[in-house]
């Protein structure tokens, strides 16, 4: 099992809810591996998504306990 406490897709809904445009979650190919992809946008926005979502990944693993 992948994400057997659902926190990984907890994490996914709430990103989602951020709008920064997260477009899918996969887990890669070690245990506790995960890929998040963005969808692509011009430079500086794309940048400002991907720090929203390095803190936001931080911010919302703590919450679950992570």
């Amino acid at each position: 099992i992948t994400d057997p406490d659902g926190a990984v897709g907890r994490i996914h809904r709430q990103l989602i809810e951020m709008d920064i445009g997260v477009t899918v979650v996969n887990r890669g190919f070690s245990p506790g591996q995960f890929e998040i992809n963005l969808a692509h946008n011009e430079a500086l926005p794309a940048a400002d998504s991907a720090f929203l979502l390095k803190t936001g990944i931080k911010e919302l693993a703590i919450t679950e306990g992570l």
